[in-house]
């Protein structure tokens, strides 16, 4: 297992070597082609699935053990939610559910959440990466239990939030982005189109805030 977690860990920074630079970095969108084949590479090398039980298709390497590997992904800056890949994969796998390919990342914060007739509701405050996925993993506890949730979210609170992150970071075309990805699942929500407002009138485009704050006076 040892000889194996080396090649993996030679293969990966061979990998990011190639793909990842600071061009990459800043432009961290799902239409980016360099971004999906980073991805495709990632995953046809097995990366994602490195902890997941072999009866999975994974390698079934303890995850306490796969710990450098998280190193490698963090030194090089991966723009990619490659460790939360990881770490949902293992929580799935463990749940004995089988992990499907494709990006996951996780929520980091949740307030109310509830879960009640196959039903999720609340607010999911921290998402990272949620423009590069639709699947998200909730752990959450319930009668004492906590329970792995894996959901393909059209969530249009996830993708507000996500707005919210990048407006305060001064990241005002991913804000922009992330609004309008909340506002193409739930058009009637005030709050959102007032924090699209609020991001055009700081990128300096005051006639489409106005639209915007006249849109959300239109749903109060």
């Amino acid at each position: 297992m040892i000889e194996e977690l080396e090649i993996i860990l030679e293969t990966t920074s061979k990998i990011l070597q190639k793909h990842v630079n600071h061009s990459l970095r800043q432009n961290i969108v799902s239409e980016n082609t360099d971004i999906l084949n980073l991805w495709n590479e990632i995953e046809k090398n097995g990366l994602p699935k490195i902890s997941v039980k072999e009866k999975f298709g994974g390698y079934e390497i303890p995850f306490f053990s796969i710990l450098p590997l998280i190193k490698i992904i963090n030194n090089h800056g991966t723009p990619l939610p490659l460790s939360e890949t990881i770490l949902s994969n293992y929580i799935l796998s463990e749940s004995d559910i089988n992990p499907q390919n494709g990006i996951v990342t996780f929520a980091t914060d949740t307030k109310n959440l509830q879960i009640k007739n196959n039903m999720i509701s609340g607010e999911l405050l921290a998402v990272p990466y949620l423009n590069l996925t639709k699947n998200l993993l909730i752990v959450h506890e319930l009668n004492n239990v906590k329970k792995a949730i894996l959901i393909k979210p059209q969530y249009a609170q996830a993708y507000r939030a996500l707005g919210d992150t990048y407006l305060k970071f001064e990241k005002y075309k991913e804000a922009k982005e992330s609004y309008n990805k909340a506002i193409s699942i739930k058009h009637d929500c005030a709050e959102t189109h007032y924090n699209l407002g609020l991001t055009f009138k700081a990128n300096g485009e005051p006639k489409k805030a106005l639209a915007a704050y006249n849109e959300a006076l239109s749903l109060k």
